[in-house]
């Protein structure tokens, strides 16, 4: 199962790499760029993989691993519409399959939170960089909070 997601991995590093994700100096760094990379939450063989897409945007997959089978469980988009960040979520199995959209409320060297009022489950989605190896993140609605913790496995 290891040795699966160490190959998943190396194949989406050599393809972000030779997909010019290179950034220029000029170009002011966000939050979303020290994502880039591959995460794993705490206790589990759950992951999120983070890359920059050469059109500026974002891109992050949820997987898990489960007897040597890689299962997606969510593709999200993060796009910078009017000078806000929307973060564009499909889960599979969720909202009729069609995505979410949510706005950026919060933007910060190393906190991002994103909300949809009017959305059911969740309302808000909250990334915070505790350091260059561990994430924390919550989604949230009404009444009930959800909290992951994830180390970094690969990346800048």
């Amino acid at each position: 199962m290891k040795k699966l997601v160490v190959i998943f991995i190396t194949v989406n590093l050599l393809c972000n790499c030779a997909g010019g994700n290179k950034q220029s100096d000029s170009e002011e760094k966000t939050v979303f760029d020290k994502l880039i990379g591959t995460w794993q939450l705490a206790g589990e063989d759950q992951f999120e993989q983070w890359r920059k897409n050469p059109d500026g945007s974002y891109s992050s997959q949820a997987f898990s691993v489960m007897n040597n089978d890689t299962i997606i469980m969510e593709d999200v988009n993060i796009v910078n519409e009017n000078g806000k960040w929307n973060f564009i979520t499909l889960v599979k199995g969720q909202n009729k399959g069609k995505a979410v959209t949510f706005t950026s409320t919060i933007l910060m060297d190393t906190l991002v939170q994103f909300e949809n009022p009017a959305h059911d489950f969740p309302r808000m989605i909250n990334y915070r960089l505790a350091s260059p190896d561990n994430l924390q993140a919550f989604i949230g609605g009404a009444t009930d909070t959800i909290y992951f913790n994830f180390t970094r496995l690969i990346g800048k």
